[in-house]
């Protein structure tokens, strides 16, 4: 089967789902094109990734998603998946909670548990090499 290609320029001209939750790394795929004095056309905005497959399937959009968000959102197979015709910076996936919970042992292990679960079914969740650091006092996330 031949590779999935998009020329930039098609890219450029689809009909994009943007996701703007303040949680996503839309923000980084804008900076990009506008950096590059490129610009897409965005037909619609959406709070969360969740919604993203549902508008896919009844519309002729495409949406620009992290892989392994990609990944599991097309679990069915009913969408194609294409490399991003774009250099952009990496995004990188975070694990959040409450710094009430920080020293709690059942949220340690469970966010350990969620690394690990990831990294053992091969999700893409954060680039080359993806980094792992130490809490700092009072953070409330950690590169996953």
């Amino acid at each position: 089967m031949p590779a999935r290609v998009l020329s930039r320029e098609q890219f450029l001209a689809m009909s994009h789902i943007a996701v703007t939750s303040t949680d996503s790394s839309h923000f980084l795929i804008e900076e990009t094109l506008n950096g590059g004095g490129l610009q897409r056309r965005l037909a619609i905005s959406v709070p969360h990734f969740t919604i993203v497959p549902e508008i896919l399937e009844r519309t002729d959009r495409v949406a620009t998603l992290p892989k392994g968000v990609a990944q599991i959102l097309n679990a069915s197979g009913k969408f194609a998946i294409y490399p991003l015709p774009i250099e952009a910076p990496e995004a990188e996936s975070t694990v959040h909670w409450h710094q009430a919970f920080d020293a709690d042992e059942g949220i340690k292990w469970f966010r350990q548990f969620v690394v690990s679960v990831v990294d053992a079914i091969g999700i893409d969740h954060g680039g080359r090499g993806a980094t792992r650091t130490a809490l700092h006092p009072g953070s409330k996330t950690r590169r996953a």
